[in-house]
């Protein structure tokens, strides 16, 4: 997992194409590559592609689809350009709000990289048949026997079959998120670090869709909406539990 990866003001688009702008934005990239290089290479290492097995599958989940989470894919395309596949799977859960909830901890624009690896079902290579059949076609103008003999000579690419991709990404895209995830794109980073000091916990159970409409004569209210029920107020230990749960790194 990569956390932490907080997006940076991009270059203004109003003077896109401009030799300014494309100036501008080269700057920018070179910039991002330079602070995240440690870290994506870090997990770069990590990910370690056996080659005693001849298909891998790299799956790409970040919260949101960002400029960053395509500069990492591009890391590891340098890296591993015809050795493994690529598969992103933007937007998984809620994304877009800076945040999100995983496994306990709050993180800040999380990518997450799955790895397969094995002998994985493939699908035809149906260029390669294409390529062989024109180049054997003795009576064309252009045959060249060397060329035929190379097309033979090199091993058929392995293309991934969906049979290997759809059921990874099937799980996914099948979680709903974790109850403390609405929390937290209810709160961004920095209330959430004020929800750390708090000392006493109130509880309400509010009645949905009734915030800015007229309620009925004595209903009670809270912050606008109709109060269905009122719970126990929980004291210091239960704060400190709820802070540490939705403690942002």
């Amino acid at each position: 997992m990569l956390s932490g990866l907080d997006p940076r003001p991009v270059p203004a688009a109003q003077n896109r194409g401009s030799p300014e702008w494309e100036q501008s934005w080269k700057r920018f990239n070179d910039e991002e590559r330079e602070r995240l290089a440690p870290r994506v290479h870090g997990i770069l290492d990590r990910l370690r592609l056996s080659d005693n097995l001849p298909d891998h599958v790299l799956f790409l989940l970040p919260g949101e689809s960002s400029y960053l989470s395509s500069l990492v894919k591009g890391e590891m395309n340098s890296r591993w350009q015809g050795k493994a596949h690529m598969q992103t799977m933007d937007g998984i859960g809620f994304g877009g709000s800076g945040v999100t909830y995983f496994n306990g901890t709050v993180l800040t624009n999380a990518l997450v990289v799955v790895r397969v690896s094995g002998f994985l079902p493939l699908r035809a290579n149906m260029l390669r048949r294409l390529e062989l059949s024109q180049a054997s076609n003795t009576n064309s103008p252009t045959y060249d026997p060397e060329r035929l003999r190379a097309l033979r000579a090199r091993p058929p690419d392995r293309i991934i079959s969906s049979e290997a991709i759809k059921p990874v990404s099937d799980v996914a895209n099948s979680f709903g998120p974790h109850p403390l995830e609405f929390l937290v794109n209810i709160f961004d980073v920095d209330q959430l670090r004020v929800l750390q000091e708090v000392d006493k916990l109130e509880v309400f159970e509010i009645k949905r869709g009734t915030h800015g409409k007229p309620l009925p004569a004595g209903s009670s209210t809270i912050e606008g909406y109709e109060m269905v029920a009122q719970g126990k107020t929980l004291g210091q230990e239960s704060a400190r539990k709820l802070s540490m749960a939705l403690r942002p790194i």
